[in-house]
């Protein structure tokens, strides 16, 4: 398993987690991708692709357009799975 592979789940977590504390309006993919590596987590833009399209087929955010932006928001599952309320294999949560 390498380090990309290792660190994915967590990376994940980080993600749902910069949403909960977003506006109700989300984030656009590239201010998430910075904030996120802010974090530490560098990824590329096809892995970070790759991570949103994950999130969304397993119901914890979605993508809508918004004057040509794609936002990305938390749903309820995806808030569940922040505060702890429901356990998805695949994310995992790192407490700040």
């Amino acid at each position: 398993m390498n380090f990309n592979e290792q660190t994915m789940p967590y990376r994940r977590g980080r993600i749902l987690a910069l949403l909960k504390v977003s506006n109700e309006n989300g984030m656009s993919g590239p201010l998430l991708r910075t904030t996120l590596q802010g974090f530490g987590y560098k990824c590329d833009a096809d892995t970070f692709a790759i991570d949103i399209d994950w999130l969304s087929r397993h119901g914890l955010l979605r993508s809508r357009d918004v004057g040509g932006i794609e936002m990305t928001t938390l749903t309820q599952r995806g808030r569940d799975v922040v505060t702890g309320n429901l356990e998805i294999p695949g994310v995992k949560l790192i407490e700040d």
